[in-house]
């Protein structure tokens, strides 16, 4: 699916992710991402509501954050092995 179609949540997501990732990343289509044939939901609104309501959880923690620490912790791994090579 194009960039300009996904619902505003989604580019807002992608957005995100595009600020918080550095250097030579790109956005890539979906068809160049995924092979032919490939079946994927065609948009993603994530709800807790659901488990909330059964086990009584909640988030704790935003997206932002989640994704910031999460490419935090790659390019710290990444790091780490360029230095073993040095």
């Amino acid at each position: 699916m194009p960039y300009e179609q996904l619902p505003a949540r989604g580019r807002d997501s992608l957005s995100a992710v595009r600020h918080l990732i550095t250097g030579g990343a790109r956005f890539i289509g979906y068809e160049e991402a995924y092979e032919a044939g490939f079946e994927d939901m065609l948009r993603r609104i994530p709800d807790t509501s659901r488990i909330e309501s059964l086990l009584g959880w909640h988030p704790t923690r935003n997206l932002d954050t989640i994704l910031s620490d999460v490419i935090d912790f790659h390019r710290d791994q990444e790091f780490a092995k360029l230095q073993k090579h040095m």
